[in-house]
């Protein structure tokens, strides 16, 4: 079974204010496929045009396919971390983000889209086909909500996968701390 909670807000930047509140209050780890470019790029960018403050996401840049682009690794409330200065402690209480498209590409697994990797690990949510014209021209109903829904409940599935491959790798050369709960996005 499945609770699906639907908020409705104002306006753009009362919903940007209410889930950046939420992660300020409760910090989880977050998860999902592609999440580091886009999802929190365009979160980054709305973020900025409203002067939202507060909640700060750390990343890299790279060279993509379109150029330069942001990939987002970890975030931090700045209001609670501004007055530390040792840097190590700072760093310590940043939240990770995890992607698991970054992860299929750091392995170079064959398999990276999130409709092939919920294939490959048998998901019982595999990832549906949606005709993305319908986003193109607003008219997203029922069918939007079920392929968002089902990306979300994939990703732990995925996940699961990819840590086993990765896992072993991370506890030896990196100090990597698992955390308890974990917010699933898309």
């Amino acid at each position: 079974d499945v609770l699906l909670v639907v908020h409705e807000f104002e306006n753009e930047k009362a919903m940007l204010t209410e889930f950046l509140t939420k992660l300020k209050e409760n910090p989880k780890t977050l998860l999902g496929h592609n999440l580091s470019h886009f999802d929190l790029g365009l979160i980054q960018a709305r973020k900025s045009v409203h002067q939202i403050k507060g909640l700060k996401f750390w990343g890299y840049s790279v060279s993509g396919l379109n150029g330069q682009q942001t990939v987002f690794f970890s975030y931090e409330d700045t209001e609670k971390t501004k007055e530390i200065k040792n840097k190590r402690k700072r760093f310590d209480l940043r939240t990770p983000i995890v992607d698991t498209l970054q992860i299929a590409r750091t392995l170079q697994l064959k398999e990276k889209s999130l409709k092939a990797l919920s294939k490959v690990v048998g998901s019982k949510y595999e990832k549906k086909d949606l005709d993305y014209r319908l986003f193109e021209n607003r008219e997203i109903g029922e069918e939007a909500i079920i392929y968002g829904v089902y990306d979300v409940l994939s990703l732990p599935d995925i996940l699961q996968y990819l840590q086993k491959i990765y896992g072993p790798l991370a506890k030896q050369y990196m100090n990597i701390k698992k955390r308890a709960s974990q917010l699933i996005l898309e």
